[in-house]
């Protein structure tokens, strides 16, 4: 009996695991990157990223020399953003984020990525 309530309670874990892991929608480790890798001030920077969540609203933000800018880009059921335009209008390094918010009343970041703008 012991052995079937140990088998129990160790199904019951691996479930409510599976379960949370669903729940989150996303796969382990997010990233993002730009196309170019690299660019001039006023050149269009296209901003990509994967291994995002499928069941939560995304945003996009962007910091740069002259402050932070954001956009929504909404649920992508695929876990990617693709091509979110970016024009960078000052020389130094662009920082992009993909947050999500987090509750209770919390964003996390989910990617994170650099350019360097010249």
């Amino acid at each position: 009996m012991r052995f079937f309530v140990t088998m129990i309670g160790a199904t019951l874990t691996i479930a409510i695991a599976f379960g949370v892991a669903q729940a989150t929608g996303r796969s382990p480790d997010g990233r993002c990157w730009t196309q170019p890798g690299a660019a001039n001030v006023g050149q269009t920077v296209e901003i990509w990223a994967d291994g995002l969540p499928t069941r939560t609203a995304l945003n996009v933000f962007v910091t740069d020399p002259h402050g932070t800018y954001g956009w929504p880009v909404g649920m992508q059921s695929s876990g990617t953003i693709e091509a979110v335009w970016y024009v960078p209008d000052d020389a130094g390094t662009s920082t992009i984020r993909i947050t999500g918010p987090e509750r209770p009343n919390n964003v996390k970041v989910y990617a994170t990525c650099s350019m360097e703008v010249s």
